[in-house]
């Protein structure tokens, strides 16, 4: 039999109706399906490694060494590897972009810093990273390159940042290689740039995306993040909370489609972090 419809809507609600039953039915037979399906699955027997765990915790031997995840520990209990970095936590992150991203959401509710100065010209996400992760950080663009020289323009850097950041304000310097404008501070003028974010009491957070590009010696690209955190942070009475670095492997490990990076966080060396829980 076939039906005709006297317009153009009865034909559309028509069709609508007969979606709407195969719709039904579809989701009916599929839950069927699936409980049918995976209410006969066999519980999966546990990973070995926690049977080791929960053996190990249970062992109530008084020299009991853990060598299970690869992070051993000492007749202290604490994590070997740890004494040399106790001032240091990374984390893993979805590549540069992440780790931006989450220092952003850390310092914006921990640090609480009224104003985040971004380089101008800077990496376009720099801007909408913090806009996201921290709006209620004031963005400021702080003069850094000179298109009339070509270089970087301290001159008018320095003294923007002098009258206008406030102690716990954060500043974002990238590392080397600087997205857009290839232009890199020079030792002479990162130590410069230091001495005012120490008498400012600025948090500094370095973008490394780009390490081992701009020289070719992936050491000497991180110069200016050891500068920093090894003479301003190793004092007991060093004025700054901390410094922040935002890692990307995706250029110089070649895993640009792989989104790894990670989140370092610095503190002065008279604050080490807390140990991890045990186990």
């Amino acid at each position: 039999m076939v039906r005709v419809f006297r317009d153009t809507t009865e034909l559309v609600r028509s069709v609508g109706r007969v979606r709407q039953t195969i719709g039904l039915n579809f989701l009916h037979t599929k839950t069927d399906n699936m409980q049918t399906q995976f209410l006969g699955l066999s519980v999966a027997s546990p990973d070995p490694t926690y049977k080791l765990m929960a053996a190990f915790h249970a062992d109530s031997h008084p020299n009991k060494v853990s060598l299970i995840t690869g992070a051993y520990r000492d007749q202290e209990g604490r994590h070997i590897t740890n004494r040399l970095s106790s001032n240091i936590a990374s984390l893993q992150t979805v590549s540069g972009t992440g780790a931006n991203h989450l220092a952003a959401v850390f310092l914006s509710k921990h640090l609480q810093p009224k104003r985040v100065f971004i380089p101008d010209p800077s990496w376009v996400n720099h801007k909408t990273v913090w806009a996201t992760a921290g709006p209620a950080v004031t963005q400021h663009e702080y003069p850094y390159y000179s298109p009339s020289t070509q270089s970087v323009n301290l001159e008018a850097m320095l003294p923007f940042l002098d009258t206008t950041a406030e102690p716990n304000d954060i500043i974002i310097l990238q590392a080397c290689a600087h997205n857009p404008t290839g232009t890199d501070l020079t030792k002479s003028q990162l130590i410069e740039v230091a001495d005012l974010v120490k008498e400012k009491k600025l948090f500094p957070i370095f973008d490394s995306a780009y390490q081992g590009y701009a020289t070719g010696d992936v050491d000497a690209d991180a110069w200016a993040i050891r500068y920093f955190t090894e003479q301003m942070l190793s004092d007991a009475d060093s004025p700054l909370p901390g410094v922040c670095v935002a890692q990307s492997f995706a250029k110089n490990f070649r895993l640009y489609g792989e989104r790894v990076g990670a989140l370092h966080l610095v503190v002065p060396r008279a604050c080490p972090l807390k140990e991890p829980n045990p186990g």
